[in-house]
Order: structure tokens, then sequence, then C-alpha cells
């Protein structure tokens, strides 16, 4: 099977049922396959071939789904661009992904016309609203174009979707996914998830991040109806849920506070959902019960990776009701169905239950490999197994618990000291919300361990407070020798915090 495939069976099977919903419009199944043969169409059109780049910078929406799926149809490669980059930010992701062109939505006019320049570099422009940027219009293109079923020829291990990393570690990399790989994916899901028909989930993170395109194609695969919104906002996302009578989505941690900290909570109606799925951090057992009592529903943790396409771990419903959930919340959950993880060390050797080393991973979600990056490419996939830069440890009902990254950990007076432990300590302290440690050049240590944290508004704390408390909870070594306070901190789309980021500002002890 290929991507396509997905689409005309749930065509076939379901052809009269909702789809999509977007804003007003509601598409059934034999219109969105109507449309993005339509699409795939207009793209052959203007030249498009077998792995050639289209980069998209577009909202949450309907358009959105049909491009990932009529340039599969074609063989082509989409680039998903993330809209909350710069403008020099994405001129080097067109140019490094070589693009021949670009389907981009008005919200994004201003970024748009930064790009002028670089824009004239790729050979066609669609969008809508952008017809003063030379935009060839978008609906009007799909008027014009047949309905026609476009059948190419090519295997299920050509790539789908070259998807940028969110780059916490370093420069983002062109992340490699073939149509095996993806389906590999969206089986695993509907088949940990139990998705059908009824389900109504709504796409509220966004669909440049290969978290929220997994749960589409899960959905359009079991037949159910994806519902859009542009973009992540409490109202508009508790509208909604009441209004489509929503049955799952996926949101990250600080979604979820957002949500809670709603002083008009109560008056929506989320009585439909039946799970709320998360993910890019654990949620905290203080989170978890208020989450749990607003909207009396279940939960589930899904951890992944874009290189994975992306799951490879669950912290089931079943888990969050444990009398173990205490202990559980703090894992990433178990592997999930049609994937292998094992814990090495820096050989790749597999080390005992409760040893930390390296989460490494196999199987048929792990990508292709990175787009002209053959050196990391194969240290990455090294020995067959996927490398994930994650430390981590197995306990003995093969739950596995985050330690740091590997990147992250800190080598001070030559011991290992992994950031997440002095996180969780300082965490506790009632004066903190949120805490990301770094290591900091030190003259005598090599490295310092430096705590910058993001206060409790009203709960007067000061760097000796931190110092002192670290003192009574911490090894010696791995205590923080300074601590800055913040407003914010720097973070991805999934929230969690750019450590990369910080060591650009303090790494030289500042």
């Amino acid at each position: 099977m290929r991507l396509q495939d997905i689409l005309s069976r749930a065509a076939k099977f379901y052809g009269d049922r909702v789809a999509c919903v977007c804003g007003q419009e509601r598409i059934r199944y034999g219109e969105f396959m109507d449309r993005v043969n339509r699409l795939a169409d207009g793209l052959l059109r203007r030249g498009v071939r077998q792995g050639e780049r289209i980069a998209a910078l577009l909202p949450n929406c309907h358009r959105f789904g049909e491009l990932y799926l009529a340039t599969a149809k074609l063989g082509a490669v989409l680039v998903p661009l993330n809209m909350r980059l710069s403008s020099q930010d994405l001129i080097r992701l067109i140019r490094n992904s070589e693009a021949v062109g670009l389907v981009a939505a008005s919200q994004f006019r201003e970024t748009l016309r930064a790009m002028a320049g670089a824009l004239s570099e790729v050979r066609f422009r669609i969008g809508w609203g952008l017809q003063e940027e030379g935009f060839e219009e978008y609906e009007k293109m799909m008027a014009a174009s047949s309905p026609r079923w476009i059948d190419s020829d090519f295997d299920d291990g050509e790539v789908a979707i070259q998807m940028y990393t969110s780059g916490t570690t370093g420069a983002p990399k062109g992340v490699l996914l073939t149509h095996r790989n993806l389906l590999a994916n969206t089986l695993t899901g509907i088949f940990e998830r139990r998705f059908s028909c009824q389900d109504v989930f709504l796409n509220a993170a966004p669909m440049y991040h290969i978290a929220d395109v997994e749960y589409f194609l899960q959905i359009l695969s079991a037949g159910g109806a994806n519902v859009f919104i542009p973009r992540f906002d409490p109202q508009l996302f508790l509208e909604t849920v009441q209004k489509e009578s929503v049955t799952c989505t996926w949101i990250v941690p600080t979604m979820i506070h957002d949500l809670l900290a709603r002083p008009d909570l109560d008056r929506y109606n989320t009585s439909s959902l039946r799970v709320i799925y998360y993910g890019g951090a654990n949620l905290s057992p203080e989170l978890f019960g208020k989450a749990r009592k607003a909207f009396s529903c279940q939960f589930s943790l899904g951890f992944g990776l874009t290189e994975a396409s992306p799951i490879i771990s669950m912290l089931r419903p079943e888990d969050h009701e444990s009398e173990e959930v205490e202990r559980r919340l703090r894992s990433c959950g178990r592997p999930a169905f049609n994937v292998e993880i094992r814990i090495v060390d820096e050989q790749g050797r597999e080390l005992p239950r409760g040893q930390v080393g390296e989460i490494a991973v196999r199987g048929p979600n792990v990508m292709k490999g990175y787009w002209r990056m053959e050196e990391e490419t194969q240290r990455t996939l090294r020995g067959g197994w996927l490398h994930t830069g994650d430390l981590g440890r197995m306990d003995e009902e093969d739950f596995i618990f985050l330690v740091d990254r590997k990147k992250d950990m800190i080598k001070s007076g030559g011991e290992n000291i992994f950031s997440r432990e002095v996180e969780e300590a300082i965490s506790s302290h009632p004066a903190v919300k949120e805490v990301a440690v770094i290591g900091v050049t030190d003259e005598r240590w090599g490295e310092a361990v430096k705590a910058i944290i993001l206060p409790k508004e009203g709960i007067p704390c000061s760097e000796k407070d931190i110092l002192e408390y670290c003192h009574r909870n911490l090894a010696g070594f791995k205590q923080p020798k300074s601590v800055t306070f913040v407003s914010s901190l720097p973070r991805n789309i999934t929230g969690k915090v750019l450590k990369t980021e910080l060591r650009k500002i303090y790494g030289k002890g500042g």
C-alpha cells in the first residue's frame, strides 16, 4: 500500500460520511477524494514529477490534508514548513530541500513578502488570497483540473514526506519518511487507539508537525472525521469540541494547562471526549488529576520522534487508571505495537534492565535517512537500529523512563550529571513553575550546573533559597552553581524547552 490507498479505500467504504470539517465547510469522503485527484492533476500539469519536492506554508485546514495525499499520489515529496520560523529560516529550508514549488496561505503574506527574492527560484507558487504576491489561486486551479484517478508507478519504499526536525539539539535535519514508514505508523496507531468511523478528531496541533499528521492519517484510514482549527486557541478549541461533538484530540501539556486555566471552562460541553492523547512532555500527577476531573475522559501519552514516523511507545489509558499511576506518569509507557526498543551502551550492546543507556528503536516505521546527510544517517541508523539520542532505562515491566537527552548530559569534574534528574528535584520547590538545567563553561569543573527557573507568581524566591533547597535534596556534585530567574523559556511547537537557545545565552557562564 501507499498513502493514496488510504483515501481510495476510505472513499469506497465511507463515501457519504464526513471526512473533513474546516470552518463552515463539511467535505464527505467522496468529495475529498475528488479534490485530492484534482490537486494531483493540477500539480502534474505544472510539471511535478516523482521525487520532486513541494514546500507548504499552511495553517491547519483540509487543503493541507489534500496536499499530503495529492503529492503522495504523484510520488512527489511534501516538505511541510514550520510557520513559526523566520523568513530567513524558511528560505534556508526551501533551498535545502530543493523544492520546485510552494503552496501557501494568505495568513503568511508578510513573511512571504520578505521571502520574495528567494521565491523566484521555485517553478510555481499556489495559494489563496495571495494573487498580489504572484501566487496562482488554489481553488481556480482545482476547478480547472480533472478529477481523474492518477496511479503513478512506484513502490512503498519511496519518500512521501521530508519533514525537518525541530532542531532542539542543533540545526534542523530533513527526515525522509517513506510511504511504508507512514503506513506502518498508521497501522500501529489504529491498533493501539482503536479508532473507528465513529470518531471525530480535532486537529488542534499544527499539521507541519509529524504528531498531528499521524492522527490525520489514522482517522482517515478508519473512516472518521478530521476537524481542523487553524491554530490552538483555548476558546476556539472548547467551542469546536462542543459544536462538533469531538471524541478525541492530540495536544501537549502546556495546552492542557491553558485549557484548565480558563475560568469559563465549565460553560462548555466536553462530554463527547472519549480520550485526550498528549505528548511532547509528561503530565505531572497534579496536572493530570485536574485534567481528569475537568474532562472526565481517558488520557494516553505517545512518545516518539520524527525519525520514527513518530510513535515508539505509549502510556495507555489503563496505565492512567493504575494504582501505580504516579510512577507510570513519569515514564514514556511501553513499546508500541510493531516497534522494538532496546537500551544500549556506546557500542550498541543491550544493557540489563534498570541501567541507563541510549534508547534505540527498530521497526518498519523508522525513517529512510536524512536528506543530503549520509554520514549523519549512517551514525543514527548504525547496526540497523535508530539511535534516538535519548538516554533512558527500562524496568522489568518494559516501562521506559527518560533520563536525559544524550547531548544535554552535563559532565562536571569527571561526573556525569543528568539534567532531567536535577530538574525534577528543583521542580518540587513550591515557588518553581518550571525549570531548565544546562551545563555552562567552568574553568575548574569543565562544566557547572546552571538552573534557569520560571517562578510561580506571588511566591517570593531567591537564588539562595533554591541553592539551599538543592543542598538538602541533591548530591553535592549535582547541585547548581548558579540560578537565573526568567519570565519565559524558549520552546518548540511540542512545548519542549529549547536548551540550545539557553546554551547560546548562558553557556559561557553568563
